[in-house]
């Protein structure tokens, strides 16, 4: 399912819904659906909960959640926890230019087909974030929000299907929110994001984890450079 089709069934799930009313009724997180049901060992799925709270704070956003659920367990996943996964494998010796291919796919195209096959040609070790990086994750994200970081779902090393579907959901709610066709960043935004965590890792460009983290938690509307390179396919994103 490419991010047309996505935006299409989000938009579909939100009108039968009745989204508007839900939020203006304050009933926040009152309906979930399953949006993807992954083959891999785990059976995971992709469930979006929603009305969050933004879209009560600020009439005609959409807002939901993004879960990925394993067996019995689900966990929440935001911008900061995808960008502590890609860290990780990036540490963990993921092919680096293979992965910019993979992030670069994912926000163009998307189909299922090339996840399974990025799926065969993407390895590294597995292992979950070091308690170094969440820490520093924490710290900078404590320090801006003065509320503690849920690290909780970077306790799951994700498969690459898990974050092929777990960034197509999360991006999508920023390009209902802030479509690309009237010159705003939509899912542009988590493209730069999630490419400059991959930058952050080997040194290049952008050099602190700080100005990372602090990227994804004010939706910065700005990018620093785009070069061939860090952003390959950005003028594609639409």
């Amino acid at each position: 399912m490419d991010f047309e089709q996505t935006r299409e069934t989000a938009n579909w799930l939100f009108n039968e819904a009745g989204f508007k009313e839900l939020a203006d009724k304050s009933f926040k997180k009152s309906r979930s659906d399953m949006v993807a049901l992954l083959d891999n060992e785990h059976n995971s799925s992709i469930h979006i909960t929603y009305p969050g709270y933004r879209a009560r704070e600020k009439p005609g956003q959409i807002d939901f959640r993004v879960d990925l659920r394993r067996g019995e367990v689900t966990r929440t996943f935001s911008h900061l926890n995808i960008i502590v996964d890609i860290i990780n494998k990036c540490q963990r010796g993921i092919d680096i230019d293979v992965f910019r291919d993979f992030l670069s796919f994912i926000f163009v195209q998307s189909d299922d087909e090339n996840i399974t096959s990025f799926k065969r040609s993407l390895n590294w070790k597995r292992e979950c974030a070091s308690e170094q990086l969440l820490n520093e994750v924490s710290a900078i994200y404590e320090r801006s929000k003065r509320n503690p970081f849920d690290a909780t779902p970077n306790q799951w090393d994700l498969e690459i299907d898990e974050l092929a579907y777990m960034i197509k959901w999360i991006a999508i709610q920023e390009d209902i929110n802030y479509p690309i066709e009237k010159n705003l960043l939509g899912r542009r935004m988590c493209y730069i994001v999630y490419c400059d965590a991959i930058s952050y890792f080997e040194g290049k460009h952008v050099t602190t984890l700080n100005y990372v983290v602090g990227s994804a938690l004010i939706h910065r509307k700005r990018i620093h450079k785009i070069t061939e390179y860090e952003y390959r396919r950005y003028e594609e994103i639409e």
